[in-house]
């Protein structure tokens, strides 16, 4: 692969895939900690693996191995890391990371500031540091910067009513490229917790995916299960879906099984 192009070796599937209003699935990860993980996403169907910094105890050790191993299997690796801290955003892009979730974005300025984090000079602030993304290849400085500046991709969370109330002015930040209403923490903050197609959750969603429109944007959504309600948001603009977390996946899959052997028996 000595002569391949840079071009050719660093493949966001993921964000070609929403420039062509195609849906996007990935798996939350809290649990797994092996590389193996990138092939069973792979294999499995999904575009991206969520690695979840913010509610699980992952090392950016950990989180490097695992964003290289989903790279070279043409899985997208994001991060979403625990604050809004330069440093934070940083590391999980210099370990391979092709994507930032920002929890609790409430303002455009807040937006602005993040997405530059994520993005090197002229367009952002981040600094300069490795890049397994390349394949480490010793490419003219402006090129791999650029490179990396049109493959990032940068989430805002939106998690609270003030943040769907400034959902207008996040979405028209350059540069913040998805907004993900995130359900469960949305609907605990509304008083409304486990409801997913409550009448303003549907409401909040529909301001998003508005806003998004209109500044050509993609809206996501974390936090709903429900099958009637995935069918709903996405029917309604969705094109990010994180459709659960390995630990729950996990779980459900054991308590099948030994449901299944318990009644051996019986049947």
């Amino acid at each position: 692969m000595t002569d391949a192009s840079p071009r050719t070796y660093l493949h966001n599937r993921t964000r070609e895939k929403m420039a062509r209003g195609e849906l996007v699935i990935g798996l939350s990860l809290r649990l797994v900690r092996t590389p193996e993980i990138g092939r069973m996403l792979e294999t499995t169907g999904f575009d991206f693996g969520f690695i979840d910094q913010e509610h699980s105890a992952y090392s950016l050790d950990t989180t490097s191995h695992m964003a290289v191993a989903m790279q070279d299997v043409g899985i997208t690796p994001f991060v979403r890391v625990a604050g809004h801290e330069p440093w934070q955003c940083g590391l999980a892009l210099d370990g391979g990371a092709l994507g930032i979730f920002f929890p609790g974005v409430t303002s455009g300025e807040q937006a602005a500031h993040l997405a530059a984090l994520c993005r090197f000079p002229p367009v952002g602030v981040r600094s300069l540091g490795s890049t397994p993304q390349l394949a480490f290849r010793d490419l003219p400085l402006a090129e791999a910067t650029a490179i990396a500046n049109r493959e990032v991709v940068t989430v805002m969370m939106l998690e609270g009513p003030e943040a769907i109330e400034r959902a207008e002015e996040i979405a028209a930040v350059p540069g913040a490229d998805v907004l993900l209403v995130g359900a469960n923490d949305l609907g605990m903050a509304l008083e409304i917790p486990g409801q997913p197609e409550h009448p303003r959750l549907v409401a909040a969603f529909e301001r998003v995916v508005d806003a998004c429109r209109r500044h050509g944007k993609v809206t996501a959504l974390g936090g709903v299960y429900e099958e009637s309600a995935l069918r709903r948001y996405v029917r309604m603009g969705v094109r990010l879906v994180l459709s659960g977390n390995d630990l729950g996946m996990m779980m459900a899959g054991m308590a099948q099984r030994a449901a299944l052997l318990r009644g051996v028996l019986d049947g």
